[in-house]
């Protein structure tokens, strides 16, 4: 027997608040690096560990940006190909 529809969207709700909290999170994590590289003072980090966690953040801040960038370009890929199969539908029923 299937549920009803509205327990389906109770058990996606905690998932999408998930994901939106992960994309908030991201997005402050990015504010918040870029204002450090454009913080004027530079320092010379001689421990390894922090060159390697500011080299991480750098990679991970890059991975976010040219995910969303992918994902847009991903998203209007679908979004013409929804088109078009809507204007195929429509020039089929005319003939």
């Amino acid at each position: 027997m299937k549920k009803s529809l509205p327990n389906d969207f109770e058990f996606f709700l905690p998932v999408e608040l998930a994901y939106l909290n992960t994309i908030k999170n991201e997005d402050e994590f990015v504010k918040s690096w870029i204002r450090f590289k454009k913080n004027n003072q530079k320092s010379v980090i001689t421990n390894l560990a922090d060159a390697r966690f500011y080299d991480d953040c750098e990679k991970f801040t890059k991975s976010i940006i040219q995910t969303r960038i992918t994902n847009k370009e991903l998203d209007q890929k679908l979004h013409d190909l929804t088109l078009s199969v809507e204007k195929s539908k429509k020039i089929g029923e005319k003939k």
